[in-house]
């Protein structure tokens, strides 16, 4: 799960603004209006915690989603937390704050891991993903 509520606004310390507008949610994409999600310029009152940001660039069939695991920020390996549709083939997971060196993947229901290296992000990142999954398809 995130760990921003929806219809929030915040201020990071990079001077952007973060803005989360309530959207219906679905597993399958195609059934329902992704979440809107906008970073834009502005000049208002900072916060003392950045917004991490981690936004997965993939589609996926329409009765799947992303999930993220990892290592602080909130991450564990064990547990995945669902990330956010927020248009046509961009998934995002967002917190405040984060831990330095927090190490991360991508998985595709929770279950098939996405394929090479571990990602690693810091607090105020904004970290583009393009995660590839090996898929077994049956004979």
């Amino acid at each position: 799960m995130n760990n921003l509520d929806t219809n929030t606004e915040v201020v990071t310390s990079r001077a952007t603004r973060l803005t989360t507008t309530k959207g219906k949610r679905s597993r399958r994409p195609g059934a329902a209006k992704p979440r809107k999600l906008q970073v834009v310029a502005s000049f208002g009152p900072e916060i003392e915690e950045p917004i991490t940001v981690v936004e997965a660039q993939v589609q996926v069939g329409p009765n799947d989603s992303l999930y993220i695991r990892g290592q602080g920020s909130g991450l564990r390996w064990d547990v995945g937390q669902p990330m956010t549709w927020v248009e046509p083939a961009k998934w995002v997971w967002c917190t405040r704050g984060g831990d330095p060196g927090t190490e991360f993947k991508v998985l595709l229901n929770d279950e098939v891991w996405s394929v090479g290296e571990n990602s690693v992000l810091r607090p105020g990142d904004i970290v583009s993903i393009r995660p590839q999954f090996e898929l077994c398809v049956p004979a």
